[in-house]
């Protein structure tokens, strides 16, 4: 069994690490940017190499990002949903980067389109990026919710 929590990344990735390893845990997931912002800000190499080195120092087990609370995968409305599989992209990318092997999304909101509608929307997402991305070794986690409203379940 592994004990994990999510750790603010404040003053670096690695810092996250630390947090996690103050309070016990073998596990973590982290934002690699602003859960509540589009844009993101590059990630230097350096960063990217003092949270993997303190990684395997720390002895980590397992490592999670969490991808923008913004985003909406399910969504019938074009333009946000183009914009939200370029941030889901961006989010891929960081994590491939980071070395981070899983990203947590929320399928979204499917509106007044309906909940296979939805399904199809966020399939389709993913099966783009995927197939843009191949080669990727960050793998995918859909986050279910109790589906509240026009959310997908």
């Amino acid at each position: 069994m592994l004990f994990g929590a999510h750790m603010s990344i404040a003053g670096g990735f690695d810092k996250a690490v630390d947090r996690a390893v103050q309070v016990g845990c073998d596990a973590v997931q982290i934002f690699t940017k602003s859960s509540n912002q589009w844009r993101a800000r590059p990630i230097a190499p350096d960063e990217v190499e003092r949270f993997r080195v303190r990684l395997r120092e720390a002895g980590i087990r397992s490592v999670v990002a969490h991808d923008s609370y913004l985003i909406n995968l399910a969504s019938p409305d074009d333009q946000l949903w183009e914009k939200s599989i370029a941030a889901f992209r961006e989010e891929l990318e960081r994590c491939e980067l980071l070395g981070i092997p899983y990203l947590v999304t929320h399928p979204g909101s499917c509106g007044e389109a309906g909940e296979e509608a939805g399904v199809r929307r966020v399939a389709e997402a993913l099966n783009r990026l995927h197939h843009a991305l191949r080669g990727y070794q960050v793998k995918t986690l859909l986050e279910l919710t109790a589906g509240q409203s026009t959310r997908l379940r």
